[in-house]
C-alpha cells in the first residue's frame, strides 16, 4: 500500500508538471485545471494570514498573478511553482499587527489541537472513506473525480463528509485538557 501512496504521489508531481507545460502551451483547460489545482492553498495560506474568513477574492487575484508568473518566467520549474505561491501571499499579505509571538503560539497549538483530532476521526474510517476525506480537504479535488475512481457514491462521501465534520466539530467544542 505505501508503494502505491509513493507513486501516486510521483504521478501527481508528474501530472502537475504536464499542468505547467501545457498551461504555458496556451491549452484553455488547463488555465482553469490549474487554478482549481491551487486555489484551496492559496486560500487557507490567505486566511491563516489575515484572518480572513472569505478570502476567495484575494485568493483569485493572486493566483492570476502567479499564473501570469508561471508564463513570464519559462524557466520556472513546476517543482518551484508551490514556493513562488508562497512568497507571493508572504509579500501581498503581511501578517495582522496584532499578531504577535504569542498569538501566533496559540494559533499554531490550535491547529496543531486541530489536526490531531482530524486525524484520530480518521483513522475510524474504512481506508476508502479516509483517501476520498484526504483527496477532498486536502487536496482539493473535485468529487466527481474522488467518486470515479474509489467506487464511492455521492451519498457514501457526503455521509462520509457530514460526519467527520460533525465529529471534528463535537471534539473541538470540548475543553482542552490542562485550559482554564
Amino acid at each position: 500500500m505505501k508503494f502505491q501512496q509513493k507513486r501516486t504521489a510521483s504521478s501527481r508531481a508528474e501530472d502537475f508538471a504536464a499542468l505547467i507545460v501545457r498551461f504555458r502551451e496556451g491549452e484553455s483547460a488547463c488555465s482553469e485545471a490549474l487554478g482549481q489545482l491551487l486555489l484551496p492553498g492559496v486560500r487557507l495560506l490567505i486566511q491563516r494570514r489575515t484572518g480572513l474568513c472569505d478570502a476567495d477574492a484575494e485568493a483569485r487575484s493572486l493566483l492570476n498573478a502567479a499564473m501570469a508568473n508561471i508564463l513570464g518566467q519559462p524557466s520556472l520549474e513546476a517543482a518551484e511553482v508551490p514556493e513562488m505561491v508562497r512568497k507571493m501571499i508572504h509579500e501581498a499579505f503581511p501578517v495582522l499587527k496584532g499578531h504577535n509571538s504569542q498569538t501566533a503560539l496559540a494559533s499554531n497549538q490550535e491547529l496543531l489541537r486541530g489536526t490531531k483530532i482530524a486525524e484520530r476521526i480518521l483513522k475510524r474510517m474504512p481506508a476508502v472513506v479516509q483517501d476520498a476525506l484526504r483527496r477532498s480537504y486536502v487536496l482539493g479535488e473535485p468529487p466527481e473525480a474522488i467518486l470515479a475512481e474509489l467506487g464511492l457514491t455521492p451519498e457514501r462521501l457526503r455521509d462520509a463528509k457530514s460526519r467527520a465534520r460533525a465529529d471534528f466539530a463535537a471534539k473541538m467544542r470540548q475543553p482542552r485538557a490542562g485550559a482554564a
